[in-house]
């Protein structure tokens, strides 16, 4: 193990083990104060102020930005929280959960094609996928892996509690063993999960998201074009406290006659149902990562070359 890799590993390690220890009314504020602390320190804040900025319709870091900016860091401490809490937290349910349209869910899977379910870097879904394993709808999450080889293992470790599991995949465009996992997850019937969100380069597929081009990885589509998949989507907001996980209903497209069309019918629908919940709740959104910077103005934005 390179000595870098060896030290990131026993930092995660020694990190974790240290916050398990403390009761859950301790460790989500505390960690939801590490979070506002990153803020003031200035870590990614350029980045998560100009997402903010455009995604609130503001020309630069106002007020109202720096407020949801703040929110966002506290409320992404409290997902690791509930996430390293999730024993505690499962053993009732009902205090924790609130979920909605799982009858969309379940008549995907009743159609016996596989279901692709399209989400996103938006509140806990890996807490949430955790209630619906024990429900009964283990899923398999398609991740691209870390390159530091023991903390890829610790972290494969957190999404596949409960009976859920892993389909790595280095691309959607050049993996091909990685896409003949998801390929056979889905003839098989199993329920396929993407976080779809993220900049793909030149080689996505150019949707919008809040006005501006965003270019998201095209090979879900392609996918369900190829095996008749059913699509839906999964958003996870949070409700009185609770995690909102919300099912939207299967899209439709039965009249795509080739993979662009299919491309345009579920990743333009996709962005629209994605952008309608993050308009209820921008700080659930993870604003961390250049969402549009593929688009040559917002990556000067990114670097602080604006105008």
């Amino acid at each position: 193990m390179r000595t870098r890799h060896a030290f990131e590993y026993a930092a995660f390690r020694f990190a974790v083990a240290l916050v398990r220890r403390l009761p859950f009314a301790v460790l989500r504020p505390l960690l939801g104060g590490l979070g506002r602390l990153a803020h003031v320190l200035g870590l990614r804040r350029r980045v998560v102020e100009t997402n903010l900025s455009v995604a609130l319709g503001e020309a630069g870091p106002s007020g109202r930005v720096r407020d949801v900016a703040r929110t966002c860091y506290a409320e992404h401490g409290r997902i690791v929280a509930e996430i390293l809490k999730e024993e505690r937290l499962l053993r009732d349910p009902g205090r924790t959960f609130d979920m909605a349209g799982i009858e969309n869910l379940r008549n995907a899977i009743s159609a016996g094609r596989g279901v692709i379910v399209l989400t996103a870097h938006f509140g806990n879904f890996v807490f949430a996928g955790y209630q619906l394993a024990r429900l009964g709808y283990p899923m398999a999450y398609v991740s691209k892996p870390v390159h530091n080889p023991a903390v890829r293992l610790e972290l494969e470790k957190v999404y596949t509690k409960y009976g859920n599991t892993l389909i790595p995949i280095g691309g959607f465009k050049n993996d091909p063993a990685g896409g003949m996992r998801i390929f056979k997850a889905l003839k098989r019937g199993g329920t396929v999960v993407v976080i779809n969100d993220q900049d793909a380069g030149p080689e996505g597929y150019r949707s919008v998201f809040f006005g501006v081009p965003t270019f998201i990885p095209s090979g879900p589509a392609h996918f369900a074009f190829r095996t008749r998949a059913a699509v839906i989507t999964a958003f996870v907001a949070r409700r009185d406290g609770k995690v909102a996980l919300r099912f939207g209903e299967a899209v439709d497209y039965s009249k795509a006659a080739t993979p662009e069309e299919a491309e345009a019918l579920i990743l333009d629908e996709y962005s629209r149902r994605l952008e309608a919940a993050v308009r209820e709740t921008p700080a659930l959104y993870f604003w961390f990562h250049k969402k549009w910077k593929s688009v040559p103005e917002m990556r000067a934005r990114y670097e602080g070359r604006a105008q």
